[in-house]
């Protein structure tokens, strides 16, 4: 919420923008443009949620919790940072990636290497206070707040082109999760990228950037709301 404020000030005060063509986000982005679209109905002509819910499950703010106690519990900076990673080498890809091993397919020689290049090295460089306020922002998300709990209520407040945009192997934001909040937008359309890659879907494959591509363009060509 505090995000979208400031979005929100940038875009009317600072730009002088109106109204948007196009709201999108993946993952905690994909909250942020729900925010816009419940918070802002008037101004936003389409939205594009990918990889992300409108109110955080209970199965992600059990992950988070422990992503975050990882940091916490762990004195040692590094050794924190490495299990921090180690959660979601285990919840952001699919099981279906590991079986297949499909991992190779992106130049990796093992699920150690994999876990290392991958996760590991990627989250030793970030700062663990920013990582465990950026796991809260998202554990504590929840669009309802805007009309007193009630998610159906928050949602139909949407009046934008809305595609919502699963990827069919993420544990984090299943397709059934993200169908659920569909039902709950009016007109809203559901669009789901195939790939074994999980969460991580999103920058892993070059046919995952062609679907999403795709699916924004079809999106674009909507014409807005009236």
């Amino acid at each position: 919420g505090d995000d979208v404020t400031a979005q929100h000030r940038l875009v009317t005060e600072d730009i002088g923008i109106d109204r948007l063509a196009l709201v999108l986000g993946f993952s905690m982005g994909a909250q942020q443009a729900y925010e816009w679209a419940v918070r802002y109905p008037e101004m936003v002509e389409r939205l594009a949620a990918i990889a992300g819910n409108a109110r955080t499950t209970a199965y992600n703010a059990l992950v988070l919790r422990f992503a975050e106690e990882a940091i916490e519990e762990e004195p040692n900076r590094e050794d924190g940072l490495r299990r921090h990673a180690h959660v979601w080498a285990a919840n952001g890809l699919s099981t279906e990636l590991y079986r297949s091993e499909a991992w190779r397919d992106a130049g990796f020689s093992s699920v150690d290497d994999l876990v290392r290049r991958l996760f590991e090295d990627d989250l030793a460089t970030m700062d663990p206070n920013n990582l465990v306020c950026q796991c809260r922002k998202w554990r504590t998300f929840d669009v309802s707040r805007h009309a007193s709990g009630d998610l159906a209520a928050a949602l139909g407040r949407i009046t934008a082109r809305t595609f919502v945009i699963p990827f069919s192997n993420d544990s984090l934001f299943p397709v059934a999760d993200c169908e659920a909040e569909l039902r709950l937008i009016p007109g809203g359309e559901l669009r789901v990228v195939g790939s074994p890659w999980g969460h991580w879907a999103w920058e892993m494959t070059e046919s995952t950037q062609q679907q999403l591509d795709g699916y924004l363009r079809e999106l674009l060509e909507l014409a807005p709301p009236r």
